[in-house]
């Protein structure tokens, strides 16, 4: 396949290879001595990415994302080390963008865990081989960053990897297997209704269920989300949106069951409710939805 180069560059432009460090939960990826010449900015940035003076607007896809910086590492180097970072949000549409090198990142790291006893090595990009690119273009005027995926490899599976992408699974994956952190909450955006037929299983989490039309909101817990979220709700028949949070494995249904009652009850404080018994919670009414959860806990 021929790929016609691009034909209108706005700003002095650096075609990254993408790898993995820029597509992980700490995104960022090292500005090379040329490029930091070529994009005037030798001196224009300093030490601490939270810091204002770093932030930087990055545009990708036309949408603005902030949260983004430049830092400087002087320290015990001879030359100065710039970074670019990114916010969690870019990553996570990056990642769409990019998925095959996104998904043979997270091979080479389970390969890397599953050989470490062996001390053999894998290379991704040779056992793998395939190359994807992201033009970074600096305006300097604005003080702001543009992102174009300039060549994506061909997914397979689009629709299965994108799913896998959008779902929790790869989280869980970097988490609790790459990480090892065992207590972490996987959360989860707001879905239409009609995702639900090509949701990827998902156990032992706490859903969200609402009704935009009728303004209702339904709180539950489920071992096993399809399962349980295909089945009719009384208490909530026409709902129209879902969205789920995952919980650590190590999670048993006791500590669900307790977790669901702890969120239930917060709800209630914020919505209007009606429980079958007992008085109704005092609630604050922040908005016209009403929480229609039968069994509410009274403390």
């Amino acid at each position: 396949m021929v790929r016609v180069d691009r034909r209108s560059v706005s700003y002095p432009m650096w075609r990254k290879k993408v790898d993995r460090t820029i597509l992980n939960d700490n995104g960022c990826t090292v500005l090379p001595s040329w490029i930091v010449d070529n994009f005037g900015i030798r001196d224009k940035f300093g030490v601490g990415k939270n810091k204002e003076e770093n932030q930087i607007p990055i545009f990708f896809n036309k949408k603005r994302f902030d949260g983004g910086s430049i830092t400087v590492q002087t320290e015990s180097r001879a030359t100065p080390f710039y970074r670019l970072w990114l916010p969690l949000e870019l990553v996570e549409k990056l990642r769409i963008a990019f998925q095959m090198t996104y998904i043979r990142g997270l091979e080479e790291e389970l390969q890397k865990k599953s050989n470490k006893e062996t001390k053999s090595t894998w290379d991704s990009e040779k056992e793998i081989p395939f190359w994807e690119f992201l033009d970074i273009e600096y305006n300097f005027e604005d003080r702001e960053i543009h992102f174009t995926a300039y060549w994506q490899q061909k997914v397979t599976f689009p629709m299965f990897f994108q799913e896998v992408i959008q779902s929790q699974l790869t989280t869980r994956i970097e988490n609790e297997v790459l990480k090892e952190k065992g207590l972490v909450i996987t959360k989860g955006d707001w879905k239409p209704k009609s995702a639900l037929k090509n949701q990827l299983n998902a156990k032992n989490v706490i859903y969200w269920l609402i009704d935009v039309n009728n303004k209702e909101l339904y709180v539950g817990m489920a071992e096993n989300l399809t399962k349980r979220v295909t089945e009719k709700r009384p208490e909530i028949p026409n709902w129209t949106h879902y969205r789920y949070d995952t919980l650590p494995t190590v999670f048993d249904d006791k500590v669900r069951h307790a977790i669901e009652k702890m969120v239930i009850r917060s709800m209630a404080s914020l919505f209007e409710n009606d429980p079958t018994s007992g008085k109704p919670i005092n609630s604050k009414k922040i908005s016209g939805y009403k929480l229609v959860n039968k069994q509410i806990s009274q403390k």
